[in-house]
């Protein structure tokens, strides 16, 4: 096996038929990976297979092939000239994660941990998920023949539902929060015998090293030269913590020379991060949000990030920055990326964009550094968001009228 399993905890290893569950049999801790570097050195990517796959040297996954798929990965890494000249900046990078199957960078992990299922001989799967991970659990399962359950709160959007639904997923509206709908997942286990693909690398630890690919992606696409800073939003904290991981991994192959600072966005309505970020908490002191979320940006409105404290460690220890954002910044960055770029991105995925404005004007950000913006989901995903932001077109009445039309639009 070319990777070790061990527990963060009280740091005993174990093998793959052990950690099938999430937890340290011993101790209950977490478990994490390495991989020997040394050995892996020279031969990181296998430039004969597609997509997160190039990188199964630094996956905990069997190199058999046999790996549940639709491609993703390889997104495209956007120079964005416009939006640099806007706002100041030596340059912009936009990694369009929208590119995805099914639209969001939550597919990288729906492949490894489907793969994992299926190399545990699992025939049913759950997740709690009212967001993307939802959606790419369903369609990735449904690719590989098992059964999925879906548990999410029962405020969630039809709209997001049916996404899940159309895959043929068993979807379950729980009363109460995507905590307790996460909790029920862990309570059942034993009765129902499910593999979980939740997104959080406390409950699933393989799914969480399919992100870190996504820094590696990077990397590649801007031929070693490392970006002064990588934003992302943050929800459970999972992706700003795995591309940490990820430009660390590559820097200890040698591959690159430096790290870049990370930065977390979470909207205004529901920071739980950024709280603990301006009252200078330690990583294990973050604290549940209180109030009831409100954002535009529902995906990312976690009233607690599971992955917190790795990515609050993350943004400490790359000596970047946490910051809030509101419905009507996100909006704007939204317009902003679609109309200069041409990027579709959901409110959470415009939500990094709407953070470079702030920390550029507060001096964080100085002009001759390079940013690099993950947008994570399409926006096809969230249209209610765009539809209440924007202004009716006009009606044409009558053919007299197009001139003026199409004079008031030119301005």
């Amino acid at each position: 096996m070319h990777y070790q399993i061990y527990c963060e905890k009280c740091g005993i290893e174990l093998t793959d038929k052990i950690s099938a569950g999430k937890k340290c049999p011993e101790c209950n801790g977490s478990l994490r990976f390495k991989y020997d570097y040394d050995k892996i050195k020279g031969q990181v990517i296998r430039k004969d297979l597609p997509g997160i796959w190039k990188y199964i040297n630094l996956l905990p996954l069997s190199k058999d092939g046999n790996y549940v798929t639709y491609s993703e990965g390889d997104t495209p890494l956007l120079r964005s000239s416009n939006l640099a000249e806007k706002l100041g900046l030596r340059g912009l990078f936009i990694k369009d994660e929208t590119q995805n199957p099914t639209g969001s960078f939550k597919d990288r992990a729906a492949a490894v941990s489907l793969t994992k299922a299926v190399e545990f001989k699992k025939d049913l799967v759950a997740i709690g998920s009212g967001g993307n991970a939802a959606a790419s659990a369903a369609a990735y399962a449904a690719r590989a023949n098992l059964d999925c359950f879906v548990f999410l709160p029962a405020t969630t959007p039809m709209e997001r539902v049916a996404q899940s639904l159309i895959y043929g997923a068993k979807v379950i509206r729980v009363k109460g929060s995507i905590n307790d709908a996460i909790n029920l997942i862990s309570k059942y286990q034993d009765e129902f015998d499910w593999y979980e693909l939740t997104t959080a690398k406390p409950l699933n630890p393989y799914q969480g090293e399919a992100v870190k690919t996504i820094a590696f992606e990077i990397c590649e696409q801007m031929k070693g030269v490392v970006p002064d800073w990588v934003i992302t939003p943050v929800g459970g904290g999972g992706i700003l913590s795995q591309c940490w991981k990820g430009f660390n991994e590559y820097k200890q192959l040698g591959l690159i020379d430096s790290l870049p600072k990370m930065a977390g966005v979470q909207p205004a309505g529901c920071a739980p991060l950024i709280k603990a970020f301006d009252d200078k908490c330690k990583p294990d002191q973050i604290k549940v949000w209180e109030g009831k979320p409100e954002s535009i940006a529902v995906t990312i409105a976690d009233v607690f990030p599971i992955d917190g404290e790795a990515a609050l460690s993350a943004i400490y220890e790359s000596g970047g920055v946490a910051e809030k954002t509101t419905d009507e910044e996100i909006i704007e960055a939204m317009k902003l990326m679609a109309q200069n770029e041409g990027v579709f991105a959901e409110p959470a995925g415009a939500a990094p964009l709407a953070a470079v404005k702030k920390l550029r004007d507060k001096g964080i950000i100085g002009s001759d550094e390079t940013v690099v913006v993950v947008a994570t989901g399409h926006g096809l995903k969230d249209l209610n968001a765009v539809v209440s932001n924007v202004k009716r077109p006009p009606i044409l009445e009558s053919e007299e009228e197009l001139p003026l039309i199409v004079k008031r639009y030119l301005g």
